[in-house]
């Protein structure tokens, strides 16, 4: 079985790491029992992480060399 560190970035990995604890904390915190439950509370996590990583590279500024 391959592990998932050997396959995605370290930037990735924290990403995913993160998720994985806001949902760990929404299971316990709202009591959600079962496949499905856990389920919703993942992916509404997952969704938060993705909310943060795409809000917080749509207002980069990027920065272009004038050099030549």
């Amino acid at each position: 079985m391959a592990n998932i560190r050997d396959n995605v970035s370290v930037a990735e990995l924290s990403f995913v790491m993160a998720a994985a604890e806001l949902a760990a904390e929404r299971i316990e915190q709202e009591i959600r029992i079962g496949n499905d439950d856990c389920v919703g509370a993942s992916a509404t996590s997952a969704s938060a992480i993705r909310g943060a990583i795409e809000a917080g590279r749509a207002n980069r500024t990027l920065i272009t060399s004038s050099r030549q």
